[in-house]
């Protein structure tokens, strides 16, 4: 497959998995369910079908077309931005002011990007060189703008109606007070007066299905300043944008860095994410950052996988999605068993402290919650809706550990191309789920955005460096 035919499937992906979750979040609805199987459909296609040896000719030393993929990347992310205006807002406003300020970051953002789109254009005209220095000060206006963007959110919904937000609060205090945040409460905001207010069901629990401790870790340094914990999870926005661009660079692309950053960064929905808490931001990071530092060689390689590592074992779907990245890297076995092993380890105090509160957490009470057909983005939600009936569990994991196991064995096999693979997975993954959530498919978009760098092909002389590096 030429390279420019996949990565336009890559972005199209994208841009219509976005759409999908417009109006319902990855809660069910016909369209959203349609648009996101589309997306998956395009997103396998790109996996499975093999670009020509990496160049734009299908020849190793043919000549690599660059300005193509650019043009196609810059478009995609100003029809983002675009789609960023109108989906600026959140489900808990307390500060109007601070939305509309959401907002107004959101239009800058799309100016930004439309002017660099018009910028491009008129340099093919010209047929101009790109300023490097310029397009430093492009990606530095982009990150204070969409760190505006998601900033403005926690100012606008200093307290949301949201478990997940009170787990990062309650219980990363907990850890920074010497406290087994396993073994202790958080102030759930469900069955109080507001919760009422806000028309949410959801029961009390003060002790809810949680996470590994990865993320408290992350967040510690922004409680320990007494700040809102979610500053972690733009901050860690901020530097999976910085991780697309770093990559770029590796491939002597620094402006198809800059627009991969920029559609990141102007991710319509990203209010309503960093209002929500979900730690995927900080999964992103992870990823992002690992990937690129394993590119590289030495003792880099080895801290790459260590953040990859710890990344997938952050949440509990990184079981789901590690063979897409096992298999791909396999050459590099040891220093990736180096990072699952960083991860890993990172979760032993917490569970010799008291391994059954650990594990009930972490485990036990999410395979001990109902499936949600009613309501969940998912086949069984789909087929629930269309027939009444559930279908069984077994068939549905059995289908996804196909279409993982092709994806891994198909998938993009260099660097952060990978990514799409992971990303795929990752989806496969919620889709077959008992329940999908808006989060997971967040990071979807992320990974494909950063599988779509990483897909960028280098000159011969660049490969051939690379290899000897390795």
């Amino acid at each position: 497959m030429p390279f420019q035919t996949r990565l336009t499937l890559v972005l199209g992906a994208v841009v219509i998995l976005n759409l999908a979750m417009r109006d319902y979040l990855g809660s069910y609805s016909r369209p959203g369910f349609i648009l996101t199987i589309v997306s998956l459909i395009i997103a396998l296609t790109a996996c499975w079908v093999p670009d020509l040896a990496g160049t734009a000719h299908g020849h190793p030393d043919g000549p690599v077309r660059r300005d193509g993929p650019l043009t196609l990347m810059a478009a995609a992310t100003v029809l983002l931005s675009a789609i960023n205006i109108a989906s600026t807002y959140g489900a808990f406003i307390e500060h109007r002011a601070m939305i509309r300020a959401a907002n107004g970051f959101a239009i800058a953002g799309f100016a930004l990007c439309l002017s660099f789109l018009g910028r491009l254009a008129l340099r093919r005209l010209r047929k101009e060189n790109s300023d490097g220095r310029l397009i430093l000060g492009w990606l530095v206006a982009a990150i204070v703008l969409g760190v505006g963007v998601r900033g403005s959110a926690i100012l606008a919904s200093p307290d949301p109606v949201i478990d997940v937000f009170a787990m990062m609060r309650d219980l990363t205090d907990h850890l920074l007070a010497g406290r087994n945040p396993y073994t202790h409460d958080i102030v759930t905001p469900y069955g109080t007066p507001r919760a009422d207010a806000e028309s949410i069901v959801e029961p009390p629990d003060s002790r809810p299905a949680g996470y590994p401790p990865h993320a408290l870790l992350i967040a510690a340094p922004v409680r320990l300043l007494r700040a809102d914990p979610r500053w972690a999870n733009v901050i860690c926005d901020a530097l999976a944008a910085l991780a697309l661009f770093l990559i770029g660079i590796r491939r002597s692309q620094r402006a198809i860095g800059f627009v991969a950053a920029a559609a990141w960064l102007f991710l319509p929905l990203s209010t309503i994410m960093i209002e929500s808490a979900w730690y995927e931001p900080m999964l992103g990071a992870l990823f992002g950052l690992g990937l690129w530092l394993a590119e590289s060689s030495g003792w880099r390689r080895w801290i790459g996988y260590g953040l990859v590592g710890f990344g997938m074992t952050a949440k509990q779907y990184g079981v789901a999605i590690l063979p897409a990245l096992a298999w791909r890297h396999r050459r590099y076995w040891r220093p990736m068993l180096f990072g699952l092993a960083v991860g890993t380890l990172v979760m032993l105090p917490w569970f010799a402290w008291s391994p059954y509160d650990f594990l009930d957490i972490v485990l036990f009470k999410h395979l001990d919650r109902p499936p949600q057909h009613e309501r969940a983005l998912t086949v069984a939600g789909a087929w629930f809706h269309l027939t009444g009936d559930v279908l069984p569990r077994e068939m549905l994991w059995a289908v996804a550990g196909l279409l993982i196991g092709v994806t891994s064995w198909r998938g993009p096999r260099t660097g952060a191309a990978t990514a799409l693979g992971l990303g795929t997975a990752l989806l496969v993954f919620s889709l077959f789920h008992t329940q999908g959530f808006f989060n997971y498919f967040y990071l979807v978009q992320y990974l494909w955005l950063l599988g779509a760098v990483g897909l960028v092909p280098q000159t011969a002389a660049e490969a051939a460096t690379r290899e000897i590096s390795s």
